[in-house]
């Protein structure tokens, strides 16, 4: 908690004072205030990507530890540091230290290590579970996931007409506009529900991992309508929406049923290949055969040692 004031307490002097240009003068005299620019003291990016980094991390494990405490997940906290750091509060607050360190010309790097990391992240999870394993929900996990996405959709749908008056253009279709609103509010945050899961060592039990296979089901569901709405706005009618529709469809299909076994085979093909030209190939052949035959010596030895002790004794030269 006080790490957390104060951090809040820098960042509320550094809008109110406009104290980094009277630190620096402090650390380099000869740069005067009125002279100085917050710019040039931040002209390389990778100072600016440090400076997001760092805001981002720090709130992020304050606000995670406070919510563990709690009896919360700490990735709950990550997020309320997400919605604390962003236009909702530090931006409405401070807009022109937002604008400085989060100037949207400056998140490329922040953007892509951030997705790096959720790779990462979404890996490991897929190593702790296994995917065969999911086929035994089959139809069970299907009917779920469809069906929980039921309600939010119809919410969105329901609160469209609000949203698209608010914050939409006439020039927006309303059809296309209010599909999307029931998508949005229908979409699984999956990695934020993996994350709650593996952080809470529940990764093992049967429904954690139908809800993950619910999750992807409903992912998938909702990326695909979401395609098929992409191709109602760009065509205006339903055959554009019903084409997008089911080529997205068919791409997921292709993707599992053909790509994937492909890959496999692939990387069996190219692995046995590589080997071959290293000439391992001959070695594991040979570490083979003599594994053969040290498993004959092993079985008779075994015969042996079963043997009524006179007969092991006749074998014992001497």
């Amino acid at each position: 908690m006080l790490l957390l004031s104060g951090f809040a307490t820098v960042l509320v002097w550094i809008a109110k004072s406009q104290a980094l240009p009277v630190l620096c003068q402090i650390a380099h005299p000869s740069i005067g205030v009125q002279s100085f620019s917050i710019l040039d003291a931040l002209r390389s990016p990778i100072a600016h990507f440090l400076v997001q980094l760092i805001l981002v991390v720090t709130a992020s494990r304050v606000l995670g530890k406070i919510l563990h405490r709690l009896g919360q997940p700490s990735v709950i906290g990550e997020v309320l540091a997400g919605i604390l750091l962003g236009p909702s509060l530090f931006g409405l607050l401070c807009p022109v230290p937002f604008q400085f360190i989060f100037h949207p010309a400056s998140l490329g790097a922040l953007q892509v290590v951030s997705e790096f990391g959720l790779i990462l992240f979404m890996f490991t999870v897929g190593l702790s579970t296994h995917a065969g394993e999911w086929k035994d929900y089959g139809a069970k996990a299907v009917f779920i996931a469809h069906v929980s996405m039921l309600f939010p959709f119809i919410l969105g749908l329901a609160f469209a007409p609000y949203f698209h008056r608010k914050f939409s253009s006439p020039e927006v279709n309303f059809t296309a506009f209010a599909l999307f609103c029931g998508i949005s509010f229908s979409i699984t945050a999956f990695p934020v529900l993996a994350r709650i899961i593996h952080d809470r060592k529940l990764i093992h039990l049967e429904k954690a991992r139908m809800a993950l296979a619910c999750a992807a089901i409903n992912d998938v569901t909702a990326w695909v309508i979401l395609a098929g709405i992409v191709g109602f706005t760009r065509n205006g009618n339903l055959t554009g929406f019903l084409w997008s529709l089911g080529a997205a469809s068919v791409g997921v299909m292709v993707l599992f049923l053909g790509v994937r076994p492909a890959l496999s085979i692939c990387v069996l093909l190219g692995s046995a290949l590589y080997f071959e030209w290293a000439g391992v190939h001959a070695l594991s052949r040979l570490a083979e055969r003599k594994a053969v035959e040290g498993a004959r010596a092993g079985s008779g030895l075994s015969g042996l040692e079963h043997r009524p002790r006179e007969s092991r004794d006749r074998c014992v030269p001497g």
